[in-house]
């Protein structure tokens, strides 16, 4: 428990006692300070790597790590969330604030707008304004921190356990991007200090590890670099280095222009600080360019860097956002058992500008309405005024509550008109058939119906419709085959013919005359049966057959494209 102490002013404060042990003048300048797992404070000196003991706290409560504010003033943080000031000239400690403790707290930090930062073992952070003494919570890290934290403009760098670092930014620390390094022992403390490489002066990262190991952590390539190892085990760091503007190379701000939809028409303005002179830019640390606008880039996480005629680097990863592109949430159907009722109205939203739409291979056009739709998979798409589009697929299934099972066809006889449809359907429902699109008729049956093709519609009561197509043959038309005649000039049954019933045009596909035994005596082929000529008058070749008996063969093609074949005898009489 902290002790009070009642000041000379009369005013009542929280204090601590502290055991000074020695002070040194440059403790005025820009110091670095860490403290142990006793509570000692050391100040560190970071060109000889080498710690000296200044003091130690007096208090029950275990410090774990330390941070100045912008005008120099130092502060603790302890295990159970205690925010405690160190006035090192009258060798006291205040109590600023009490965060809530609900977690081990392990870090602290403070940026420039003197905001005190905090996080600890559950991975909870808060901050507290020191101005206007107001804590707030930033939510849940979503790991667990190992002891190290800074801030950097306006995101927090953070150990993790496992050798990691984790940069979320302090307005939605879900946005945040983990690092992995290469290192024995986790890093327990982050301090800023000068990098101290001879040509490219700017301050740097460092950390201590568990084992008192002083690593510098570069964020281009993720490098940790082992500097000195000291002589004690430190568990917090506070460096006034953080506060003081940065001379050397580095990014100062950048502006991001978006992409087009899926192209990459991307841009990054970088303004920077260089007091060396000519900067060099890339978007990816290995092409640079002279020139600080950095185009056709695509949307993504891009690492910028620039270097100077040095070879000293500074980078930092911005994201290229995309336009947003028309987002189809929905495909309404509307009687979707109906290919030829259906319809589709198409739910998007767009930020730039109107829509069109289409459907399949289809042409755009500005209403997000089609129809019909047949039966089968479609894919719509929205585009907006930049190009941007979204696509969404869907189906359209037969679910139609009634089908054709059977049709029944009686055929026309001969010439006549007497031909005859039944349909039958799944489902005695009220249905209208239409024939050839004529008059429609609740009866399946069409009677009188001519031969060849005909189109039946069936519709039923909310307008579904199956259309159909029947062939409706023919009986073919009697011929009259005589089986005997006789070709003795007297100007009767001179030739062997077939004759039709009617007046139908017939072909003759093959007229063969062959002997008893087979012998094909004479042919012809492919001639209208009304005519005259081709038929046998009993001779071939120049010679005149005995009278006797022949064997036919007859195969004729009726007008509507039916087949029927003869065989029999035929007796020739001189």
């Amino acid at each position: 428990m902290i002790a009070s102490i009642k000041c000379s002013v009369l005013s009542v404060r929280y204090f601590l006692v502290i055991i000074l042990l020695y002070l040194p003048s440059s403790i005025w300048g820009q110091t670095i300070v860490l403290v142990d797992p006793s509570n000692t404070i050391y100040q560190y000196d970071p060109i000889h790597c080498k710690v000296l003991p200044l003091f130690t706290l007096d208090i029950p409560e275990k410090i774990q790590d330390l941070t100045f504010d912008s005008g120099g003033n130092l502060y603790g943080l302890t295990i159970d969330g205690k925010l405690i000031e160190i006035d090192l000239n009258a060798r006291t400690v205040s109590l600023i604030h009490s965060f809530l403790n609900l977690q081990a707290f392990t870090s602290i930090c403070c940026d420039n707008s003197d905001i005190i930062y905090v996080t600890g073992s559950e991975g909870f952070v808060y901050s507290y304004n020191l101005g206007q003494q107001v804590e707030y919570y930033l939510g849940d890290l979503g790991y667990l921190p190992a002891g190290g934290l800074l801030v950097y403009q306006d995101f927090l760098l953070i150990t993790l356990v496992n050798n990691q670092f984790i940069r979320a930014s302090i307005h939605d620390l879900k946005n945040n991007r983990v690092f992995k390094y290469d290192l024995s022992k986790e890093i327990r403390s982050l301090f800023t200090a000068p990098a101290l490489n001879g040509k490219c002066e700017r301050n740097a990262t460092f950390g201590i590890s568990e084992d008192g190991t002083i690593v510098r952590w570069d964020s281009i390539g993720n490098v940790v670099t082992m500097i000195c190892k000291l002589n004690s085990i430190f568990i917090g760091s506070a460096s006034q280095y953080d506060f003081l503007p940065d001379q050397s190379l580095h990014i100062q701000s950048y502006e991001v222009y978006p992409s087009d939809c899926d192209t990459s028409n991307g841009k990054i303005i970088i303004h920077s600080a260089n007091i060396s002179g000519q900067c060099f830019y890339s978007p990816d640390g290995i092409n640079f360019q002279e020139d600080s606008i950095l185009t056709h880039l695509g949307a993504g996480r891009i690492n910028v860097v620039i270097k100077d005629k040095n070879d000293c680097l500074d980078s930092t990863w911005i994201t290229v956002t995309a336009k947003e592109a028309p987002k189809i949430d929905q495909v309404i159907i509307e009687q979707a058992g109906c290919p030829e009722k259906s319809k589709i109205s198409v739910l998007a939203v767009a930020t730039h500008g109107p829509m069109n739409f289409a459907l399949d291979q289809g042409a755009y056009q500005p209403s997000p309405k089609f129809s019909p739709i047949l039966f089968g998979p479609h894919k719509v798409f929205a585009n907006d005024m930049n190009g941007c589009k979204d696509t969404f697929e869907f189906s359209l299934k037969n679910t139609l509550t009634f089908k054709i099972v059977k049709s029944i066809i009686r055929p026309v006889s001969c010439n006549k008109n007497n031909g005859i449809i039944s349909i039958q359907v799944d489902q005695g429902r009220n249905l209208n058939y239409t024939l050839d699109g004529l008059a429609s008729q609740t009866s399946a049956e069409f009677i009188n119906v001519s031969r060849g093709a005909h189109q039946i519609q069936i519709m039923a009561e909310d307008g579904c419709i199956i259309d159909t197509t029947v062939w409706v043959g023919v009986i073919p038309c009697p011929v009259f085959i005589p089986n005997v005649f006789s070709p003795n000039q007297d100007g009767l049954n001179e030739t062997f013919r077939a004759y039709p019933d009617t007046g139908e045009e017939i072909l003759v596909k093959n007229y063969q005359i062959l002997s008893r035994w087979g012998d094909l005596i004479y042919q012809a082929k492919n001639f209208n049966i009304n005519t005259t000529e081709y038929w046998w008058d009993g001779s071939s070749r120049g010679q005149q057959y005995d009278s006797g008996v022949f064997l036919y063969q007859i195969d004729l093609e009726f007008s509507d494209k039916s087949n029927q074949s003869y065989q029999g005898t035929i007796t020739l009489i001189r």
